[in-house]
């Protein structure tokens, strides 16, 4: 009988810090986690990558997506529009792809490949803790393949 009280007790000190601790400690950008791949093939396209990398769910609003090459915007252009609203359950992720025009060519031959950073600017909820976030993530085309 004894084991199972503690056992409850514990649950309940877990449930209670799983709701609380959002409260506490609202800074998120060390949970969610953006990465950048290239794709191979004749159209350069990279692979976005967006993680909740914590044990509660988070809900993204407003979320703007930016693409930069040494910090001058290009037009690219996603295969998905890039969504601004979405929730990632723990350990959820969302991916989209995009490809990059050269400057403002418009033409398939001169897509860009190369170096560019992807910045997501959002409104985050995590059960009912408000905050904005930051997230950069960087596509170095000398160092990764």
């Amino acid at each position: 009988m004894k084991g199972k009280v503690e056992a409850v007790v514990l649950a309940l000190v877990l449930l209670l810090a799983y709701t609380i601790f959002p409260w506490i400690a609202p800074g998120y950008n060390h949970n969610l986690v953006l990465s950048i791949r290239l794709s191979a093939g004749s159209v350069p396209t990279y692979d976005v990558l967006l993680q909740n990398l914590a044990i509660w769910p988070v809900t993204l609003t407003d979320a703007q997506w930016r693409v930069t090459h040494f910090g001058l915007y290009n037009y690219w252009v996603p295969s998905e529009a890039p969504v601004q609203n979405l929730t990632l359950l723990p350990y959820q992720s969302h991916s989209f792809q995009f490809k990059i025009y050269q400057g403002t060519a418009t033409s398939a031959g001169e897509y860009f490949n190369g170096t560019l950073t992807v910045d997501l600017n959002a409104t985050i909820d995590v059960l009912g803790a408000f905050s904005q976030v930051h997230v950069i993530s960087a596509y170095n085309a000398t160092s990764q393949s």
